[in-house]
């Protein structure tokens, strides 16, 4: 009952692997293996639907945005903000938006606030999966959402348009990374 025959053995039957009464160390480690196998192929199917999820509420985000855009006249920069921080000014933009704005902004930066959450949590769920791919393309989806929302927020202060064409191209650049892993997660589920 050497090494060489229980190699032999691993791969084709397990059944030859019970000896004793009980289990065989070899047959609980590869008991354990296909365990946790099963676990990971369940994650996948969970990281994907994260990612569809963030895709499709990127739709409603665009649209919304579109009627902020047309709808909503932001006022003039606060002098208030321009004594704070970067950190501070962005918590003074996140906080009048949400509270003193007009309904389509209101809930366009909740869209963004979802947004960022669910890509943060992605890109964390993707890092389980160990595939360089996946865990790019996720952590660049999540920082592309990040750009947007900043640059979102220094628009609602200052209305530059260099923020909102960041803003923009951030959108646009993290549609295309989702949706590339979305791509990439169904086809590692198929094969």
């Amino acid at each position: 009952m050497g090494g060489a025959s229980a190699g032999r053995v691993i791969g084709h039957d397990m059944s030859f692997l019970t000896l004793t009464r009980g289990r065989t160390s070899t047959e609980k480690i590869i008991r354990r293996h296909l365990r946790l196998t099963k676990r990971t192929r369940r994650r996948g199917v969970s990281v994907l639907a994260v990612a569809m999820a963030i895709w499709l509420m990127l739709m409603p985000q665009f649209i919304v945005g579109m009627g902020t855009n047309l709808w909503v006249h932001l006022p003039e920069q606060s002098a208030t903000a321009d004594a704070m921080s970067v950190p501070g000014r962005i918590w003074f933009s996140l906080s009048w938006s949400l509270t003193h704005s007009p309904t389509f902004l209101r809930i366009h930066v909740l869209i963004a606030l979802a947004l960022v959450i669910l890509s943060l949590f992605n890109f964390v769920w993707t890092c389980t999966k160990r595939r360089t791919v996946l865990i790019l393309l996720s952590f660049l989806g999540f920082g592309e959402l990040m750009a947007a929302t900043i640059n979102g927020l220094f628009f609602v202060l200052y209305q530059y348009d260099v923020n909102s064409f960041i803003m923009s191209i951030a959108f646009v650049s993290s549609v295309i990374s989702f949706a590339i892993e979305i791509y990439l997660l169904k086809k590692a589920q198929i094969e």
